[in-house]
């Protein structure tokens, strides 16, 4: 047939078709919204919240979580919890559950022509008398916002808790900062004391005293009171607070952007402030009337804890500030710090000074170049967390290491390497107990380990999947106990 009889079938087809080129295919239905049911973030022993995962949200008129403690099929029939669809996930917050308590729950949808649909069911259970199930119970908390509950002398998990953005303990309790709110629980009984909104998530906490210190991710400190909740006082420097302060007799030491605040730390009220070069990362030290701050430079400065004078500084040509957050401290009438050597080494060397006068007693170069966890002190040795930098190492500079060194004359007693890079120790009983922490979370699998201070001996490990957060925490009694990154805890 000729091209032209073709030309005129073509013309013929496409005046047959409507007034579109969707060609000869019928009309797409619109796509059916579809629904997951997200793993519940247990907050505390009476609430939880709930992902509700959407797909084509505009295409719903309702969503919610339906939950039973009977039924292992919730239904819209059982308990319910609905929210406004905004998006395509939606958390929903179910409240005035009951501690130990194992709860059947699924995600639902409602769509726009009345008709239900439902996700998967999953359960949690709100457990009672949690955290004081061991003589020793260890607390840690990973990268992906898990907190473990280990039996600290077998290294065996008691419980996990998810969705936890910080934590602290102390007097029989622990308090939890998650999804902006920061929940008190009681330790015996896993109930809540009290439960309050802020809001900013929180980077960092600690207790002294009845008051809970807080820094949140907008760089504010405040004082919250632990008997009750009620914010007694909120501070805001220059610039923003990044690490914990350090209290000594009633007294809050903090830095910020060039400056070293002196506080009350009852009331908030500033009593000196220093202008210096300290560093915003890393916490002070307070000794003997002296307050140790590090230097953005990479060095230290010494000044006077009741007027903010400066009494001496020090830099050496070893010590070169490059991603330095670990602290100082002081023991044996030395001040201990980290510093970094200039740009194209990246080692760290570990410095010894006389507390009074500033000067060098000793130095050991370490292996490691990049140090984010503060030394502790334990069984007359010092145990140093690193490392290795990504630029110009040697092939086995790349491993972390474990560096635990005689607290007075400088010399190493032991070593302990590691695939991946170690952070702050902490210490009970002549045990250490440190975890993984890189900046290369595609390392390997990250794990906490136990070992005896005396002679680097491992007595378990865990592990943790994900990096662990700060250091780890110890309770006995309701208290905590053991040997931690600089004063008040601070760098946990």
């Amino acid at each position: 047939m000729s091209a032209k009889f073709y030309a005129c079938l073509s013309l013929l087809c496409l005046l047959a078709l409507p007034f579109s080129f969707s060609g000869c295919k019928p009309k797409q239905p619109d796509p059916q919204p579809t629904v997951v049911t997200g793993v519940a973030k247990v907050v505390g022993s009476t609430s939880a919240v709930i992902d509700v995962i959407t797909s084509n949200s505009t295409l719903l008129q309702e969503i919610g979580i339906c939950y039973s403690t009977t039924n292992t099929t919730p239904t819209r029939s059982d308990a319910t919890m609905s929210a406004t669809v905004r998006n395509d996930t939606t958390s929903i917050r179910i409240t005035g559950l009951l501690a130990g308590t194992t709860y059947y729950y699924r995600a639902y949808i409602v769509n726009n022509q009345g008709e239900t649909n439902y996700g998967q069911v999953r359960e949690f259970t709100l457990i009672t008398g949690f955290l004081l199930t061991a003589d020793l119970t260890l607390y840690a908390l990973t990268a992906t916002k898990t907190l473990y509950f280990l039996d600290a002398r077998t290294g065996k998990q008691i419980w996990a808790f998810t969705s936890i953005d910080k934590f602290t303990f102390a007097d029989n309790a622990l308090y939890v900062a998650a999804d902006k709110t920061i929940s008190c629980l009681e330790a015996r009984s896993g109930i809540n004391r009290w439960e309050i909104a802020i809001p900013n998530n929180l980077r960092n906490l600690m207790v002294v005293n009845d008051l809970l210190y807080a820094i949140d991710s907008a760089g504010k400190l405040i004082a919250i009171e632990t008997a009750t909740g009620k914010i007694r006082w909120t501070f805001v420097g220059k610039a923003l607070f990044y690490a914990l302060p350090t209290i000594k007799d009633g007294v809050l030491y903090i830095t910020s952007s060039k400056t070293l605040y002196a506080l009350s730390a009852t009331t908030g009220q500033t009593q000196w402030k220093s202008t210096a070069d300290v560093s915003t990362l890393a916490s002070p030290a307070v000794a003997n009337g002296t307050v140790y701050a590090m230097d953005l430079n990479g060095g230290l400065v010494a000044f006077d804890a009741s007027t903010g004078q400066k009494r001496w500084d020090f830099l050496d040509e070893r010590s070169t500030y490059y991603r330095n957050w670990s602290s100082p401290f002081v023991a044996n009438g030395l001040v201990y710090f980290t510093g970094i050597t200039p740009y194209g080494e990246y080692r760290a060397t570990f410095f010894a000074l006389d507390a009074a006068t500033g000067q060098k007693r000793w130095t050991y170069l370490l292996s490691g170049g990049y140090l984010s966890a503060t030394p502790i002190l334990a069984k007359g040795l010092i145990h140093i967390g690193s490392y290795g930098e990504y630029m110009a190492l040697l092939p086995d500079d790349k491993k972390g290491l474990l560096t635990s060194l005689d607290a007075i004359t400088g010399e190493k007693r032991w070593a302990l390497p590691d695939d991946k890079g170690l952070g702050s120790p902490v210490s009970v009983d002549g045990v250490l107990y440190i975890g993984n922490t890189s900046p290369y979370p595609d390392k390997g699998i990250s794990h906490l380990y136990a070992l005896a201070a005396d002679t680097g001996k491992q007595l378990w490990s865990f592990e943790l999947g994900e990096d662990l957060v700060g250091s780890a925490l110890l309770v006995r009694n309701g208290s905590v106990v053991g040997t931690y990154p600089t004063d008040s805890g601070a760098g946990r």
